[in-house]
């Protein structure tokens, strides 16, 4: 599992008007929520933006650099702003090595389903990500599914996911993740 080091500042001074001055000093507002509790921070906008186009689509430990400590996070969730795609805030979890964690992680297909390709059928991806629990030491960055021998009316269900080493899929196994279907 790739981990990539992000420094931030912390910060008190918190609402929409900090949080407005803070954008306008090239920051993004954020917040680590862990074991300690909940911090407020701040961190450098291209920074985070360089980052976030190197893990984006994956599940990538992230090494806050919080002043005098490193603390081990994922990315909870972001907030864009929707005309400018620029970030407004940014949420991290706190990951403990020893602790079972609920993350979201990607699907990525890998090939060209035999119903695309021969049959005129379009693959249709339901689920974009899909809920795992595990430690962080198990965490993958993607869940790769081969989709080569799909034909026009196959589905991925997600008991058909590829058992990986200590994860653990959370849903309902007869979901669909994803399919070939018609064309019209």
């Amino acid at each position: 599992m790739k981990t990539i080091t992000l420094n931030a500042q912390k910060r008190e001074a918190t609402g929409r008007g900090s949080s407005r001055r803070l954008r306008n000093e090239g920051q993004i507002p954020a917040v680590v929520y862990g074991k300690s509790g909940v911090s407020g921070l701040t961190v450098d906008a291209v920074a985070f933006r360089e980052l976030y186009l190197e893990v984006r689509g994956t599940a990538t430990f992230i090494d806050l650099n919080i002043e005098d400590s490193t603390v081990k996070t994922i990315i909870k969730d972001i907030q864009l702003d929707a005309l400018t795609r620029k970030f407004l805030h940014v949420d991290f979890n706190e990951v403990d090595d020893n602790t079972v964690m609920t993350v979201e992680v990607p699907v990525r297909t890998t090939g060209t389903a035999f119903g695309v390709k021969t049959e005129g059928g379009i693959l249709d991806v339901a689920v974009k990500n899909v809920t795992i629990r595990c430690k962080p030491a198990h965490l993958p960055s993607s869940i790769d599914v081969d989709i080569t021998e799909l034909k026009k009316g196959d589905f991925v269900h997600r008991k058909q996911l590829p058992a990986l080493e200590g994860v653990k899929y959370v849903g309902d196994p007869a979901s669909v993740i994803l399919g070939v279907t018609s064309a019209s």
